[in-house]
């Protein structure tokens, strides 16, 4: 389950958003009946976070 989520926890979450410059965060769950074909989907997805947001990926 991926859960993104401007809600829950503001308090937590606040200080690490100012730290990095950014405005919201996301979160997955996994759990014993996730499957290594779920995360190769959830790891794709995340791969694409930049283009759809417009954003150059940085080079580490």
């Amino acid at each position: 389950m991926i859960r993104a989520s401007r809600f829950g926890w503001p308090s937590l979450r606040w200080p690490l958003h100012r730290a990095l410059g950014v405005t919201a965060t996301t979160r997955a769950s996994f759990a014993a009946y996730n499957t290594a074909a779920e995360v190769d989907v959830l790891l794709a997805a995340l791969d694409s976070v930049p283009a759809v947001f417009g954003l150059e990926e940085v080079a580490s």
